[in-house]
């Protein structure tokens, strides 16, 4: 677990050169220094045999009809919502 989209890419960039190829990543869309979207966007550019096969779940406590659109043009498998409380 990270706590930014640089961290997490730089990460799973390395389990990948290893061989390490995730069976699925889960990603907030609202990450600090590289959000959701720039975090996959990354990821699926990366010349490494075996990750199109990596399943992708989304983590977030709301989206925009504008973000789910973009959401399916990336090609993300799930949407897991978050639950918020206010107190």
């Amino acid at each position: 677990m990270t706590f930014n989209g640089k961290d997490a890419l730089d990460i799973v960039s390395g389990d990948l050169n290893n061989r390490l190829v995730p069976d699925y990543i889960s990603v907030d869309l609202n990450l600090p220094v590289m959000d959701g979207f720039q975090f996959i966007q990354c990821f699926r550019a990366l010349q490494v045999p075996g990750k199109e096969n990596t399943t992708i779940i989304i983590l977030t406590s709301s989206i925009s009809s504008k973000e789910r659109s973009r959401a399916v043009a990336q090609h993300f498998v799930s949407q897991v919502r978050k639950k918020t409380y206010i107190h």
